[in-house]
C-alpha cells in the first residue's frame, strides 16, 4: 500500500478513534456505513483536515460525484 494511503488511513484512525488495522482493511467501504459510521459533520471535518494537511484542492463536482465517500475515493483525489 502506498505511503500516502497509509498516512490517510492513520489520520482517519486517529481523528475518529478507529482501529488502524480496521481502517487499513476497509479502504473501499463507505465512510458513512460499516465499519466507520461517520456522520456528515465528521466527513466535513475530515475534508477540511485533508485540505489543510495534504494541500488538497477538490472540485465540488468530485465530491458530489461520490469521490469523497471512501478512503479509496479520497486517495484517488490526492494521487
Amino acid at each position: 500500500m502506498d505511503e500516502l494511503k497509509i498516512n490517510l488511513c492513520d489520520d482517519i484512525a486517529s481523528l475518529f478513534k478507529k482501529d488502524r488495522n480496521l481502517v487499513l482493511k476497509n479502504t473501499d467501504k463507505s465512510l458513512f456505513s460499516h465499519p466507520f459510521y461517520l456522520t456528515p459533520e465528521e466527513v466535513l471535518y475530515l475534508y477540511f483536515h485533508i485540505k489543510k494537511n495534504y494541500s488538497l484542492k477538490i472540485l465540488e463536482d468530485k465530491i458530489i460525484g461520490g469521490s469523497f465517500q471512501s478512503i479509496d475515493g479520497i486517495y484517488s483525489l490526492l494521487s
